[in-house]
Order: structure tokens, then C-alpha cells, then sequence
């Protein structure tokens, strides 16, 4: 039995964009804070509010891509098992990095963190190639966005937080999801869903063909 599709893949694509631009616009907001109004200890209530409104946004935009490429894919277990922790990941860092879950052992510009954080991602991103594996358009989109996932390790030279390499991961997508959908649209893209007709091939044997 066919499952229902809670909305089209190229929403999914769309809702994946816009979280990612929501990660970036939280970042510059951050940045305009803690280089503008940080150092002298001012107190800026709707920076604060600002910045959350547009995280959470982001995490929910992006959950609710994830979880609907989940529905309407076929298979693709691991794609969408990594898909799923990747989330929970860039939401737990969220939350370390804010303090609002304490461990001794964290440190955002630990060079370790930065580096693993930016493997993990990149891994994430070649798990999209199983979308469509006859189709060298994907490997190329993923080949640029992994390119700038693993970029996101210079955090690490340049002694910023592990939000840097969040920062380049939101850049990918944005990238990524930007071209997966128009490729898509253009049917340049096949990718297996429910609720598609099969498409059968049919082949004709010329084996016992009468000469």
C-alpha cells in the first residue's frame, strides 16, 4: 500500500533553502551583537529575540524538509537515518553553544569539534547521492556542496566556534537545495517517490526472430 505524501518533493527541497537561509541570517545576527554590542556590555533584548525567532525557524523549516523527503522517498534507509541525526546534532551543538545544556567537556572552538563536525556533515551530504545514482548532474551538485562542507574546517585555522563550520553547511544547502530543485523541476533529477507510477521498460528479444 502507497503512502500518502504529506506535500511534493520540491516543497521539501524549498522548506530545506529557506531553513538554511534562516541559519544564515541567524549567524550575521549573532555576529552584529557580540562585534557591535557585546564588548561594551550592552544588552540588546531584540537581538536576543531576533536571533531565536530565526534559529528555530531554521530547525523547524529544515525538520519539516527531512521529514517529508522521508515520507515521499522510497528507501533509502541510510540516507535518511543520517539525515535525521544530522538534525539532532546541529540542534544539540545549538544548545551547548547557548548553555542551555551544560557539559565541563564542551568547548565550541575546540579544533577537534570543528573538524569532526565538518566530516560528519560531509558524509551526510554524499549520503544524497543515493537519490538518483544513474545521474552524474547529482554528483556533480553534491561533489561543489560536500567542497564547501569540508571547507568549513578552516573554523579551525582561524580560531572561530564550530558556528563557522555550521555557517559553511548552511551555505551547501542552500546551494545544494537551491539546484536540486530546479534541476528537479526540469525532470534533469529522477528521483523515486511514492506514489509514482512504475515505470516499465520494456525490452524485445530478436533471439528467436525469423530471419
Amino acid at each position: 500500500m502507497e503512502r500518502k505524501r504529506p506535500f511534493r518533493l520540491e516543497t521539501c527541497f524549498k522548506l530545506g533553502l529557506f531553513g538554511n537561509i534562516c541559519f544564515v541570517a541567524f549567524i550575521i545576527i549573532c555576529l552584529i551583537y557580540y562585534y557591535t554590542f557585546s564588548p561594551s556590555g550592552t544588552f540588546r533584548l531584540g537581538f536576543d529575540i531576533a536571533a531565536y525567532i530565526v534559529e528555530f525557524a531554521g530547525f523547524g523549516l529544515m525538520a519539516l524538509a527531512i521529514a517529508g523527503i522521508c515520507c515521499i522517498v522510497r528507501q533509502r534507509g541510510l540516507m535518511k537515518t543520517l539525515l535525521s541525526v544530522y538534525v539532532c546534532v546541529e540542534v544539540f551543538l545549538m544548545l551547548l553553544d547557548f548553555d542551555f545544556i551544560h557539559l565541563d567537556v564542551y568547548n565550541g572552538r575546540s579544533n577537534l569539534l570543528i573538524i569532526l563536525h565538518a566530516i560528519f556533515s560531509a558524509l551526510v551530504g554524499l549520503s544524497f547521492l543515493s537519490l538518483d545514482p544513474k545521474r552524474t548532474r547529482l554528483e556533480m551538485l553534491v561533489g561543489i556542496a560536500v567542497s564547501m562542507i569540508l571547507a568549513g574546517m578552516f573554523s579551525a585555522v582561524l580560531n572561530l566556534r564550530v558556528y563557522g563550520s555550521i555557517l559553511m553547511n548552511a551555505f551547501a544547502y542552500i546551494f545544494f537545495f537551491a539546484s536540486l530543485r530546479y534541476y528537479y523541476n526540469r525532470e534533469e533529477i529522477e528521483i523515486d517517490c511514492y506514489g509514482d507510477r512504475a515505470k516499465v521498460q520494456e525490452y524485445k528479444s530478436t533471439f528467436f526472430k525469423d530471419e
